[in-house]
């Protein structure tokens, strides 16, 4: 990686780790309700072979659901923008376009050229 004036780095768990957080100028978290990341993720498993739903289900609930809500979701007050991303379609069966709408790309990028420029 060459250096850049703005690098974005993405991931689940990046706020969770003291050591990365102290170098970013901002952070940014995708809130998205339950039901809707539970979709998502059955949707794009289910292009999987073999995919067994109710196996899946019982993760979700047993390991997923709650690990999400004891190191992720708590991760949110940590960010400087909150996204809210509840939309979904099932009409749109692309679910990587469904993830962030253009407005909230646009706010992320007029945060990040006040930013820069200052």
């Amino acid at each position: 990686m060459h250096p850049r004036e703005i690098i974005i780095v993405e991931g689940h768990l990046l706020f969770t780790n003291p050591d990365i957080l102290e170098h970013f100028d901002l952070k940014v978290y995708i809130d998205a309700d339950a039901d809707v990341r539970l979709s998502r993720r059955v949707l794009r498993m289910m292009q999987k072979p073999n995919f067994d739903v109710k196996a899946y289900l019982e993760r979700y609930e047993k390991i997923e659901k709650p690990s999400y809500e004891k190191y992720i979701e708590p991760t949110k007050r940590i960010a400087d923008i909150v996204i809210p991303n509840y939309g979904f379609s099932l009409e749109e069966l692309d679910v990587h376009k469904q993830m962030v709408s253009m407005p909230a790309i646009n706010l992320m990028v007029k945060e990040v050229i006040t930013r820069v420029s200052q």
